[in-house]
C-alpha cells in the first residue's frame, strides 16, 4: 500500500466543499497520492511547457515538489469533489495517472515537475477557461440522507431511534448517530467518515442534548462499503420485528 508516513496530511488537507470535512491520510492513499517516494528515477518536466494553475491530469504518474515558497495542490476525489492539500517548501507529492488536479501559489513559488516517461501527455480539463469557472457548492447528500430517515419512519420500517442509513459519496460516507428521532433528524447531526472509518466530521453537542454518539453499527456498514463498494447501507428497525 502507499506510504503517507512523513506526513499528518489530515491537518492540511480538507474538503473544498466544506473546510469542516477533513481529507484523511487514507482518504489521500485511495486516490493513489504518495508522500514518500524519491523522484530520483523520474524525468524532469520543463514547467514552461506546462500551465500547472488550471485544471489538468497527466497520462503518466508524476511528481510534484515545492521547491521554494508553499501553496495548494487541489485535487479531485472519486466524486469530482476538490480536496485542497497545503503544501511548503521541501514537500513532494507523487500523483497517479489521470487524476485531475492545479496548483495554486499562497507565496512565490518554484516547483519541480517530473514524469515517470520522457513526455507525458499534458491534457485540460477545459479549452476555454471561461468553462473553467466553478461555483463551489455543498452537495445534498446531508439532506438526502435525512429525508429517507423522515421516510422510513413514516413508513414503519424504523421505530424512533432504532435502525440506521448511510450514504456513500465519492469517499465519503455519510452516517446517522446514535440515539437520535430518525424523523427529527437535521443535517447537522451527521457523521462522515473514509471507509476505513476514520471520522472526517463530527456533529455539535446541541443545548440539552447527550453528546453525539456514532452509531453501534458503523464497524458492519463499513465492511459493507469496503467488501461489496456498497453506495449505501440501511439497517431498519420495522415495527413488524420488533415486540
Amino acid at each position: 500500500s502507499l506510504s503517507l508516513t512523513r506526513f499528518t496530511m489530515s491537518k492540511r488537507s480538507y474538503y473544498l466543499d466544506s473546510s469542516k470535512e477533513i481529507a484523511t491520510e487514507f482518504i489521500l492513499n485511495e486516490l493513489g497520492l504518495d508522500f514518500s517516494i524519491n523522484s530520483s528515477n523520474l524525468t524532469e518536466i520543463k514547467n514552461d511547457s506546462v500551465d500547472i494553475k488550471q485544471e489538468h491530469k497527466f497520462s503518466n504518474i508524476t511528481s510534484l515538489k515545492l521547491v521554494k515558497g508553499s501553496g495548494y495542490l487541489d485535487i479531485r476525489d472519486f466524486s469530482d469533489s476538490w480536496i485542497r492539500i497545503h503544501l511548503n517548501e521541501g514537500d513532494q507529492v507523487t500523483i497517479p495517472a489521470n487524476l485531475y488536479r492545479k496548483f495554486i501559489e499562497e507565496t512565490e513559488s518554484i516547483i519541480n515537475l517530473s514524469s515517470s516517461v520522457d513526455k507525458p501527455s499534458f491534457i485540460v480539463r477545459y479549452a476555454e477557461s471561461k468553462d473553467a469557472v466553478e461555483v463551489i457548492k455543498y452537495h445534498n447528500y446531508r439532506e438526502l440522507v435525512c429525508e429517507l430517515c423522515r421516510q422510513f419512519f413514516e413508513a414503519g420500517w424504523v421505530t424512533g431511534t432504532g435502525g440506521s442509513i448511510s450514504i456513500r459519496y465519492g469517499n465519503r460516507i455519510y452516517m446517522t448517530p446514535s440515539g437520535v428521532q430518525k424523523e427529527r433528524i437535521k443535517p447537522d447531526e451527521l457523521f462522515v467518515l473514509d471507509t476505513n472509518g476514520s471520522i472526517l466530521s463530527i456533529p455539535s453537542q446541541k443545548p440539552g442534548c447527550n453528546l453525539p454518539k456514532l452509531s453501534d453499527c458503523a464497524p458492519l456498514f463499513l465492511h459493507a462499503y469496503k467488501q461489496r463498494n456498497a453506495g449505501a447501507v440501511l439497517h431498519s428497525h420495522a415495527y413488524s420485528t420488533n415486540l
